[in-house]
């Protein structure tokens, strides 16, 4: 009990390695029991929990964030953590939304009466909510740096003509022409307010990922291996496959009828694939987003906030 704290992170030996000569000192900062959650706030690090007799060193090795000083601090926490579970969840609601039409079509198929899906309010309501969450991720950090803010502010911008072109699509265009996939009429005006879907999307993740990976990086969740940073990333290279889906059904209905129908079917693959990656990556972005918000609302203490140092 009486030897010196240790860390299995080098990058942390000289912070911890410091405390050696105050081993006596009394806990200044809350500091829960890592067993029990009995509050320690008061004893000595030498000590023991009162309830569990757990080693309180045991405690601080579990809760503190040797790094926690490095970062600069979040503007405003409890905003920005439910502005980003916000921004990712109201996403997935809308990207589900988009699948169910789709989904109708192909039942239709076999009972020759599609269900009314009735997801384009869910669709444009989604994006509407992520939008707005999205304007409380533009200023993340006190003193942050300008570029991540303009790029933030343009993807939140890019919402606007998002929710225009899902408007049209899922609002007026499939209306009144269901099952675009399914029959020979092809509408050039859907496939490029498509394109303008995936453009503006790639936009607000490209804008969104700077301030993310800051939040990312000052989480011990990142350090334990149980948040992915490469979800944004992998999600704008899925758009680009389903928009290279997009392009070869333009092609194929503008180049002739020599090999039309190889075309269309490739780009359709194409769309479906980058559509389900796509869908995949925003569930684990999602996931990761709840698992960071308890982390940005409550960040670990830093040993020197632990033992009260100035």
């Amino acid at each position: 009990m009486g030897e010196p704290l240790q860390s299995t992170d080098p990058g942390d030996s000289a912070s911890l390695g410091s405390v050696g000569a105050a081993l006596d000192r009394e806990l200044k900062g809350t500091l829960p029991c890592v067993v029990c959650g009995y509050e320690l706030q008061g004893l000595s690090i030498r000590g023991v929990c009162p309830e569990c007799g757990t080693a309180v060193r045991a405690t601080i090795l579990f809760h503190v964030d040797p790094r926690a000083e490095e970062f600069k601090p979040i503007a405003t926490p409890w905003v920005t953590a439910w502005a980003l579970v916000l921004w990712s969840s109201a996403a997935l609601v809308a990207t589900l939304a988009c699948w169910w039409p789709r989904v109708a079509d192909v039942i239709g198929m076999f009972t020759q009466r599609p269900p009314t899906s009735g997801a384009g309010s869910f669709c444009i309501g989604g994006t509407i909510a992520s939008g707005l969450a999205a304007l409380g991720l533009i200023r993340v950090v006190r003193g942050g740096m300008l570029r991540q803010r303009l790029a933030a502010g343009v993807a939140a911008a890019a919402y606007l003509p998002l929710g225009w072109a899902l408007w049209r699509i899922h609002g007026t265009i499939d209306t009144h022409r269901p099952a675009p996939y399914f029959t020979s009429e092809f509408n050039i005006e859907r496939t490029i307010l498509r394109l303008l879907v995936a453009a503006s999307v790639v936009t607000i993740i490209l804008g969104i990922r700077p301030n993310a990976r800051d939040l990312v990086r000052r989480s011990r969740a990142m350090r334990t291996g149980r948040v992915d940073r490469q979800h944004l990333v992998l999600m704008a290279a899925t758009l680009a496959l389903a928009s290279v889906g997009d392009f070869l059904r333009y092609y194929s209905h503008t180049a002739g009828p020599q090999g039309t129908d190889a075309w269309e079917v490739a780009g359709i693959l194409l769309i479906i694939v980058g559509s389900c990656f796509f869908t995949l990556g925003l569930v684990g972005a999602t996931r990761d987003c709840w698992r960071l918000h308890r982390v940005i609302r409550l960040p670990n203490p830093s040993l020197r906030q632990v033992l009260g140092r100035k």
